[in-house]
């Protein structure tokens, strides 16, 4: 495979309209079903591969089921989905991937919360299962893909960074991990992984902040590539639809 590919990682928020929301005061109304919006965000920036976070998968309203949605207004011909946590008033809730490339396989590995019973662990409001998809994609070559969504606790992120360590290691193939880490890339947490992988925003120096659109002043979406690519492009791109920007690169096998 020598033709270049396009990967975006986009933190949707359950493809609720924030432009609007700003201007509610995080009122969201999530009756409008908007995926329409999102899908506009990802056939302007037209990857081939797309990773996504905060997205549900149920059988009735509010949400359907959005990867689907998504796949079939923006033009993805492949699509799977990975549960991480379930709402009962809502359904499935988790990562995405889209692509216009056959997905040969896909599984979908939770990592589940700690077992920390401590004060302050319990006074922490958000706090569910995480996931990632491991996925094979058929890019002329079989090219493996992780997306996820880390937790927003250190122990949760060290937890996640493991599983997704031991997993990487036993991979022989090219590898592509994609999502919203949240947390910086100072963090010891996620040394492992830039000491295996190499963050393409890095590669070119940039220190573009992902979140929130309406204030940016963190870093935490990622896209990481193994030793197998060069990294021909970086982006983050302005829309904001969702409260994290989309992130892209272009990448090709050497």
């Amino acid at each position: 495979m020598k033709k270049s590919i396009k990967v975006l990682t986009y933190n949707v928020s359950h493809c609720v309209d924030h432009s609007d929301a700003k201007n509610e005061g995080w009122i969201f109304d999530y009756s409008k079903n908007e995926e329409e919006k999102t899908a506009r965000v990802l056939k302007k920036i037209n990857a081939d591969i797309v990773g996504i976070n905060e997205i549900f998968r149920c059988n009735g309203k509010p949400f359907y089921d959005q990867p689907q949605i998504l796949a079939d207004k923006a033009g993805y011909k492949y699509s799977c989905f990975g549960k991480a946590w379930y709402f009962e008033t809502v359904g499935d809730y988790g990562n995405a991937l889209l692509s216009k490339y056959r997905i040969i396989s896909m599984e979908n590995i939770v990592v589940k919360l700690p077992a920390d019973d401590t004060i302050e662990y319990k006074a922490i409001e958000y706090k569910e299962d995480r996931a990632f998809i491991h996925a094979v994609i058929d890019a002329g070559v079989p090219v493996s893909v992780y997306a996820t969504h880390f937790g927003l606790t250190e122990i949760e992120q060290r937890n996640m960074v493991n599983a997704l360590i031991d997993k990487i290691k036993n991979d022989g193939l090219p590898k592509i991990l994609i999502g919203d880490f949240n947390t910086e890339p100072d963090s010891k947490v996620l040394k492992p992984l830039f000491d295996v992988l190499t963050s393409a925003a890095d590669f070119f120096n940039n220190t573009q902040k992902t979140f929130s659109t309406f204030d940016p002043y963190l870093r935490i979406d990622y896209i990481f590539v193994s030793s197998e690519f060069e990294i021909e492009e970086y982006g983050v791109d302005d829309s904001c639809i969702s409260d994290h920007f989309p992130c892209y690169a272009v990448v090709k096998l050497k």
